[in-house]
């Protein structure tokens, strides 16, 4: 009788262990690709800048002479 409870008992526990594991590595790939979203948008938002600030050059057909 005692042996079934504490078997009963020792389950319980287990399971609870394994639900809170499963919960956790669930909750670690929700916030790595939160992570992953931000850091993405930052280095989308460096190119646009980068490219807003110094990729077109505007000059006049007489500025430049092709050799």
């Amino acid at each position: 009788m005692i042996g079934r409870i504490i078997g009963l008992l020792f389950f319980i526990i287990i399971g609870f262990v394994i639900w809170t594991i499963l919960k956790l590595v669930f909750q670690l790939g929700r916030v790595s690709g939160e992570i992953n979203r931000k850091f993405e948008e930052m280095e989308n938002q460096k190119r646009k800048s980068s490219f807003k600030r110094g990729g077109v050059i505007e000059i006049n057909k007489d500025d430049y002479k092709v050799e």
